[in-house]
């Protein structure tokens, strides 16, 4: 019986080709599975579904996720990487680092991948909206990062670019489309060969219109995310800690009134 998780891929990949026929600068577009949050076993249906990259935002789920699952996953980190989180990130199936953003950060994984005598491909991520939320080297100083890594980084594979801009952002997309290009005549690259990754379940056939060769889709396979506490606060840049402090804060406000009006009948 198929699942329906089966039947979202199914879908997804439908419309993947479809805008893939539409649109004249790519012609070619994997398929990530962002899967942050999901179980065990809704990953395995995708993969016994065909699907064979799988994209997490967090560590610890990957680290947990990975060595349970069939080997020859291909695993996305996309997340933000905090460099003291290198060394776990770093799993034997890891295929893509999609968020390398300074010169910093590259140098710590290029070093920890020289001492797994590992080769790993990065994207470099690109900050395209004004949102604080959002990580990335500006696209300005993007060209630098690239022969950064092209030049001092013999373990890491500079593979293309990566952005998360707002949702259905036309103009994030063509930002990085204009980006590669420049990249690619600046560093004589083959434009063929670089990967833009951007597009999400929300937008992703119109980000493929603009070239996407990479798309990262969660909801619309695996369902909505359900978040404990401690991760939804996360995801929004809520810290657990000051969300219950403001609660006590208020119900001691709340009890110092009660008290104040008893004293006053």
């Amino acid at each position: 019986m198929e699942t329906a998780i089966a039947k979202s891929l199914k879908q997804v990949i439908d419309k993947v080709n479809s805008a893939i026929k539409n649109s004249t600068k790519t012609s070619r577009c994997t398929i990530v599975g962002a899967s942050k949050t999901k179980p065990l076993e809704l990953l395995q249906q995708a993969y016994d579904a065909g699907l064979r990259h799988f994209g997490e935002n967090y560590v610890d789920e990957i680290v947990t996720k990975a060595p349970k699952l069939p080997q020859d996953i291909k695993w996305h980190y996309i997340g933000h990487l905090q460099t003291n989180k290198i060394k776990q990130v770093l799993v034997p199936n890891l295929y893509m680092l999609e968020t390398i953003d300074s010169i910093k950060l590259a140098t710590k994984v290029n070093k920890e991948c020289q001492k797994l005598s590992k080769k790993l491909k990065v994207l470099i991520q690109v900050k395209t909206s004004t949102e604080d939320t959002k990580s990335g080297v500006s696209t300005e100083d993007a060209p630098a990062l690239v022969e950064f890594i092209m030049t001092q980084c013999p373990n890491l594979e500079f593979s293309g670019l990566m952005t998360i801009g707002y949702e259905g952002d036309e103009n994030a997309f063509i930002q990085l489309y204009d980006l590669k290009i420049e990249i690619c005549e600046k560093f004589k690259l083959n434009k063929d060969e670089i990967e833009l990754s951007m597009g999400m379940s929300q937008d992703f056939e119109k980000a493929i219109l603009y070239g996407s060769t990479n798309v990262r889709i969660g909801t619309t396979i695996f369902g909505a995310r359900e978040y404990p506490m401690k991760a939804q606060c996360k995801e929004e840049h809520i810290d657990v800690a000051e969300t219950k402090q403001n609660e006590q804060q208020s119900q001691k406000k709340e009890t110092e009134t009660q008290q104040e009006g008893k004293k006053s009948e």
